[in-house]
């Protein structure tokens, strides 16, 4: 008697905890893809950003998450849009949600939601479209709709389509949540109210309807909940229509100034055809010199004069109303910053031409100065090397830790030193001038095993990208301009 009793509560127990399979299937879709395929849409906790009202901007950060692993990269970037509860959120990520909590109607109190908003005539879909377009401009020409009476066919659509939306959960009569089967979590019910989540798929039986969501409360993996329809007392939806194409690239970069102190960074698609331009305006007695994509979120600046003094920023990506200065060198007369560089290990390396004492100034210093900084960009060491007749140009750390220092020879040339992970010289690699009256800009390896020279022609404003093999055999160049005063100042892969 007794074994028929756990036999009926087993199948009392697996009855609420799974959709009633004595009805016939009609379809089923889950929305999958990216660069995180099977997962599709990213699965994010909003406790892994700040606290309990935070579904708004997570349900949003989800969506997003999708395109930017699906043509869209830079609404995250420098970052992956899937992460774990071991691995937490990239800087990118967090940087996004933040954008996302500016743009909604949301307050840490209240959450996401506004007088329109309960009214049923919000356009939350153009905070949404706001965000996505702070971190990638192309973002602008998307649409949407914000929904108060969607339909079961609305849902199906977007669906079939490979669009996500955020769905707000405002009313509930019952436990009508439950983690799908596949997942730790599956057979747990619940009751929600009040409560943003992100439509990822849909299951639908002869009489019986079901949305699968990301809950915002799981990080990474395939968790979802499905959602019984006829268990809903008020809902709202907002869907996007992504149109058009990026313009943010996360690519090789190219930076010029011009006499008046203008910097111009171009965005290239790796074969230095510029597709979009950022222009910066005059620091007070400084020249840009390097531009440089840290590891992080942001990039790196140098600024310097021929005086000894120097400043690092810190360039935002987005927007560009987040730079600001992190560090200041004065260092004095016959010291001058030529290139900065940020390694794949967080480390700083800023590159001086140092004139000895008492000299002239004038023609090359024969001595550089690598100093080695934190991810503050303060010195914490530096390495001395001297080549008298040659001019510091630029410096490279690799993965592997070994470095690269590129010197302008007597002649004009290019000689690139080969530097072990400790610093000591094992061989070198020189490079000819590719045309007459060009200057040696940096040296370059990229990550492909290839290698790279800039060069700068001043007086006619040509700028000059040779592409070298691993063998370094020539195998292309571009020359661009004439931009007539403008100067070549450095090239990042990245």
């Amino acid at each position: 008697m007794k074994t028929w009793r756990w036999i009926l509560c087993a199948l009392v127990m697996l009855s609420l905890s799974l959709p009633s399979f004595a009805h016939t299937l009609l379809e089923q879709v889950l929305i999958s893809g990216g660069n995180g395929a099977p997962y599709g849409v990213p699965n994010y906790d909003q406790d892994d950003f700040a606290g309990n009202n935070d579904c708004g901007p997570t349900a949003a950060a989800m969506l997003l998450g999708y395109y930017a692993a699906n043509g869209w990269p830079t609404l995250i970037p420098d970052g992956s849009p899937y992460y774990s509860g071991t691995v937490p959120p990239s800087e990118g990520l967090v940087k996004l949600d933040s954008v996302l909590k500016e743009e909604l109607p949301y307050t840490g109190w209240l959450g996401t939601g506004d007088f329109a908003y309960l009214g049923a005539v919000s356009n939350i879909w153009h905070d949404v479209v706001d965000a996505a377009a702070r971190m990638d401009p192309g973002a602008g020409a998307w649409t949407g709709d914000d929904d108060q009476w969607v339909s079961q066919e609305s849902i199906k659509n977007e669906v079939r389509a490979g669009r996500p939306m955020m769905f707000c959960i405002k009313g509930t009569n019952a436990d009508m949540l439950w983690y799908a089967p596949g997942t730790p979590e599956h057979g747990t019910t619940f009751e929600v109210d009040w409560h943003w989540l992100t439509v990822i798929g849909f299951l639908e039986y002869d009489d019986e309807f079901y949305t699968g969501m990301r809950s915002g409360w799981r990080s990474g993996g395939n968790s979802f909940l499905w959602c019984y329809w006829s268990q809903w007392d008020d809902y709202y939806t907002v869907k996007l229509g992504v149109t058009g194409a990026p313009q943010h690239s996360i690519g090789p970069h190219l930076l010029l100034t011009e006499p008046g102190g203008w910097a111009a960074l171009g965005t290239t698609d790796g074969y230095f055809t510029a597709s979009r331009w950022k222009y910066f305006a005059p620091r007070a007695g400084l020249t840009a010199r390097s531009y440089e994509r840290s590891s992080q979120y942001t990039a790196r600046m140098l600024y310097s004069n021929k005086s000894g003094k120097a400043e690092i920023w810190a360039v935002d990506q987005s927007d560009g109303i987040g730079d600001y200065p992190m560090q200041t060198f004065n260092y004095g007369t016959g010291w001058e910053a030529v290139h900065y560089h940020r390694s794949a290990n967080t480390s700083g390396w800023l590159l001086w031409s140092v004139h000895p004492w008492g000299s002239t100034l004038s023609g090359p210093s024969g001595r550089a100065i690598l100093q080695r900084l934190d991810g503050f960009e303060s010195p914490v060491g530096y390495q001395y090397y001297e080549n008298l007749g040659y001019e510091p140009l630029s410096y490279q750390e690799l993965p592997n830790q070994q470095g690269r220092l590129a010197w302008r020879d007597p002649a004009g040339k290019v000689v690139v030193w080969y530097l072990t992970s400790v610093g000591t010289l094992y061989t070198t690699q020189t490079f000819q001038i590719p045309m007459s009256n060009m200057s040696p800009v940096c040296a370059r390896d990229m990550s492909d095993g290839t290698h790279r020279v800039v060069w700068t022609r001043p007086s006619t404003g040509h700028s000059l990208l040779m592409r070298y093999t691993k063998n370094f055999a020539n195998f292309g160049l571009e020359l661009y301009g004439p931009w007539v005063g403008w100067t070549a100042r450095s090239y990042s892969e990245k």
